[in-house]
């Protein structure tokens, strides 16, 4: 993303939404004056400041959210049922983007015990049909 401003925060009303109907959605939104994107996971590569403003929430009704001008990387993963069948992210250039859990992930399914023992070209393959 380019170093435009954008606002994180999360969705309440896909949360309960998925409670009630076992749905997977993203809920963590990164808006900024051109998009609105959603994610299971983001990556904030720079400075932030978190903002809770209960008499003047955002438009969408948000009360805290996350500022930042810093690149933001999100993580889509795709759910079938109570399964991970795959996820859709950016492509990592370096082993410190990959959330915790998609390292676990990833390191059951090639059956290693770190993340660095599987190269970053078949972690970045891995949205390309793995399923754990």
């Amino acid at each position: 993303m380019s170093t435009s401003k954008k606002r994180i925060h999360i969705n309440q009303h896909i949360i309960k939404s998925n409670q009630k109907t076992g749905n997977r959605e993203p809920v963590i939104t990164v808006k900024t004056y051109k998009s609105n994107d959603y994610y299971h996971t983001v990556h904030i590569e720079g400075p932030c400041k978190v903002i809770y403003s209960p008499d003047k929430p955002l438009s969408c009704g948000a009360r805290v959210w996350i500022e930042t001008e810093a690149d933001v990387k999100g993580e889509k993963i795709l759910y079938q049922s109570d399964s991970l069948v795959q996820t859709q992210h950016v492509k990592y250039t370096s082993y410190e983007e990959i959330s915790d859990y998609m390292a676990e992930v990833i390191c059951s399914h090639a059956n290693v015990n770190k993340i660095t023992d599987v190269s970053l070209e078949d972690i970045n393959g891995y949205d390309q049909g793995m399923v754990p």
